[in-house]
């Protein structure tokens, strides 16, 4: 403000202390060379105001890794099977039980794999790659565990 209380001109410079005074103008005359366009000053070409922006999606990697461990059980119960099918020396029962609990937990992790995959693939939150990746990993789980009960079947 002036000595006389009016609100300054535009442009005009508040009286500051003669240590910031320079400073102060410095800066003030900078802004107003890139005001005045500041041709030589130019980073790059101008992007269009209606740009898309995409935003960048994640890569998956922790979500097939959990669809893969859904699919241990799937693993654990083919093991058994194969065990107590083909060998003779390790108790039938114990085998039997991990077999039915592997199986069933099996069956609860592709279920959950499966909703997975569909959630992801509707919000389209991860790549291409990594859905099909966890959808033919949710399709193995299928295979090992089919194969599981078909050892049992005919020993």
């Amino acid at each position: 403000m002036s000595k006389s209380g009016s609100i300054p001109r535009r442009g005009a410079i508040p009286q500051l202390h003669r240590c910031c005074d320079s400073q102060y103008k410095d800066i003030l005359d900078q802004g107003r060379a890139a005001d005045a366009g500041a041709e030589g000053f130019r980073l790059g070409p101008k992007a269009p105001v209606d740009t898309p922006i995409q935003d960048s999606k994640k890569s998956g990697a922790g979500l097939f890794l959990v669809t893969l461990l859904f699919g241990v059980p799937s693993i654990i119960a083919f093991g058994c099977a194969f065990a107590s099918s083909h060998t003779r020396w390790y108790p039938s029962s114990a085998l039997w039980f991990i077999y039915e609990a592997s199986r069933y937990v099996a069956y609860v992790g592709i279920a959950v794999s499966v909703g997975m995959i569909v959630t992801v693939a509707i919000q389209r939150s991860i790549s291409r790659k990594y859905i099909a990746w966890m959808g033919f990993s949710v399709a193995a789980t299928v295979v090992i565990l089919w194969c599981a009960a078909r050892i049992l079947i005919r020993p």
